[in-house]
């Protein structure tokens, strides 16, 4: 999630442009810390009105400056980290103004972690079901898109083979949560560019005499590195 943060304050800052980071840890009472995390950047901001829609799932910011900066993205960097954070029983949070900078403020409150505390006791705060739902998707859509939707799968078409490409792993997360909430698990596999793709089709009807299966769609990003999902 930092990670994501970071990256967004490099894309989107100027050439010799700063950013930083600023942690601290407050004690609550004997057993619990809030800690507050902000990712600070000096770069172009963001405009009131895209703040307001910033942590939607899909949305991009309308400037010309934020589309030549991420002409890539596909808005749910940001979507998925709020998730997370929430997850976790804390909010991400953001301040921002136009040629002055944006402020991405994450939040929490967890157990403090003592000498006689395993590591593996520390668990979120709430279980996270899927980053992003069908019905937050289809909220997204146009009627026309909409129509296209098909909101249930039989038990045969489950188990079809689904190979899924995408150079961002927060994307692969994604879609492997929503593709697991409809029921697409064992037939499903995952790669980072389109030769990984490319090798695994070639390796499946190599080997299809030892009853592996076909492979029955691909859901490949358009633009990845060494080869791309054309």
């Amino acid at each position: 999630m930092l990670i994501n943060l970071i990256s967004n304050a490099c894309k989107f800052s100027k050439v010799g442009g700063i950013i930083y980071l600023d942690a601290s840890v407050t004690p609550v009472d004997e057993e619990k810390i809030n800690i507050k995390i902000d990712v600070c950047d000096k770069g172009i901001g963001i405009h009131d009105n895209d703040l307001k829609k910033l942590f939607k799932p899909y949305f991009k910011c309308g400037s010309a400056d934020s589309k030549r900066l991420n002409p890539n993205g596909n808005g749910l960097g940001l979507s998925i980290c709020k998730r997370i954070v929430q997850a976790l029983g804390g909010d991400l949070n953001v301040s921002s103004e136009l040629e002055i900078g944006s402020i991405f403020s994450v939040e929490l409150t967890t157990d403090m972690l003592t000498a006689q505390m395993a590591p593996t006791r520390a668990k979120p705060a709430q279980k996270l079901e899927s980053f992003i739902t069908q019905e937050e998707i289809k909220e997204e859509l146009t009627e026309v898109e909409k129509s296209y939707l098909i909101d249930t799968f039989t038990q045969e078409e489950k188990s079809l083979k689904v190979l899924v490409a995408d150079d961002q792993r927060i994307n692969l997360e994604a879609m492997k949560m929503n593709l697991k909430e409809v029921g697409f698990i064992e037939g499903t596999e995952y790669f980072v560019n389109g030769q990984e793709v490319i090798d695994r089709v070639k390796e499946i009807f190599e080997t299809r005499i030892k009853s592996i299966s076909p492979v029955d769609a691909l859901l490949l990003d358009f633009q990845m590195p060494i080869k791309n999902g054309l």
